[in-house]
């Protein structure tokens, strides 16, 4: 399940699915976060603080392909989350499939 979420992430933002900083504020749900990479911290490390400091759970957390983590989120959440510079992309979890 890991896997296939990070797959997710990294096939919407390769389709172009997802805009950087961004959140698509007609969706609520489980969404994918994924923080920048030039942070200048541990990947699990910037996880947590972000997560602190929003007040979010994880179900998920991504440390070897991307640097992020999955989590149920209001749509008001995933806005204040997508305009946090330490964030990259917001985007809303959906299965992705291949040919």
């Amino acid at each position: 399940m890991r896997r296939t979420s990070a797959l997710s992430a990294l096939a919407a933002v390769i389709a172009g699915l997802a805009v950087p900083g961004t959140a698509s504020a007609a969706q609520t749900g489980n969404y994918v976060v994924t923080l920048r990479a030039d942070l200048g911290a541990p990947c699990a490390a910037a996880i947590e603080n972000v997560t602190r400091d929003y007040a979010v759970t994880p179900t998920l957390t991504y440390t070897d392909s991307l640097c992020g983590f999955a989590a149920p989120l209001t749509k008001s959440k995933a806005r204040d989350l997508s305009a946090d510079a330490r964030v990259e992309w917001v985007v809303v979890d959906s299965p992705v499939t291949t040919a």
